[in-house]
């Protein structure tokens, strides 16, 4: 065995030292196990191997054979070699998660005419203001939608539990926002429904894309009333800039209402 390990170690080009004689005093060698001259039975299997493989038509005979012992040490180097670095920095983003989403919008229900529903700050009291009920009512007659009925507000809090049992990530946040907005259509005969904000961007639209990009622009199915994204009635009231943009998101809604 410990020819054999020689033989290995050899061809791995590392140096191997062992004395050729029994010195004096000297404790008594393992490997030399035969008298000088005389080969051990595994340095005669150990020769036979290396006659094999210097006239294997496969091997190379400068190319040392792969064995066991030159797999664990390259296995072992490799391991070595690794950035410790990047691998905690591939665990930490594995473990790192985006914060559970928390706002609140408020529905806006115009009997007849249509759902309005707006992004309202989290810790606002009176989440809809008396002035922004007048503006949205002066933008619904200047659309040409009259108004009869008082509109009828309903709050809607996410996460709905703060339990930690209950789940709060965005994927439960977009399906009940959804369903809230419709338990609000299936209450009134509604025409369109106007999103107003980040939020009902977010989790009431499938479209892809950002905010921005979704502004402006009328989704229309066979099954669910038009759609069409604009900013929030807070955004409005604290940048007057706002309502012009209003106005422009409004152009499609109101080019589909003078078709019907």
């Amino acid at each position: 065995m410990q020819a054999s390990q020689h033989h290995y170690l050899q061809a791995m080009g590392i140096q191997v030292w062992q004395s050729r004689a029994v010195l004096p005093g000297a404790k008594p060698d393992e490997f030399i196990t035969s008298a000088p001259g005389q080969a051990t039975s595994d340095e005669q299997n150990v020769a036979t191997i290396e006659t094999a493989e210097t006239h294997s038509p496969s091997t190379p005979a400068d190319v040392p054979a792969i064995t066991p012992v030159g797999l664990d040490l390259v296995a072992a180097q490799t391991e070595q070699s690794l950035p410790v670095a990047d691998v905690a920095a591939e665990k930490k983003e594995a473990v790192v998660q985006l914060p559970n989403p928390e706002f609140r919008i408020a529905s806006v229900i115009f009997p007849g005419i249509c759902v309005v529903v707006t992004e309202v700050p989290v810790q606002s009291v009176a989440p809809i203001a008396a002035e922004q009920l007048t503006f949205l009512k002066e933008l619904l007659l200047a659309i040409k939608a009259p108004i009869v009925d008082e509109p009828l507000v309903t709050l809607f809090n996410w996460p709905m539990l703060r339990s930690p049992d209950f789940d709060q990530s965005a994927e439960a946040a977009r399906e009940a926002s959804q369903a809230f907005l419709r338990g609000q259509k299936s209450k009134h005969d509604v025409g369109f429904v106007l999103l107003m904000g980040d939020a009902p961007s977010q989790y009431l639209l499938s479209e892809q894309g950002g905010f921005a990009e979704k502004t402006g622009r009328l989704y229309q199915s066979d099954s669910q009333p038009p759609r069409l994204l604009t900013w929030s009635l807070q955004q409005i009231f604290a940048e007057s800039k706002f309502k012009v943009q209003v106005w422009h998101d409004l152009q499609p809604l109101i080019t589909w209402k003078q078709e019907q």
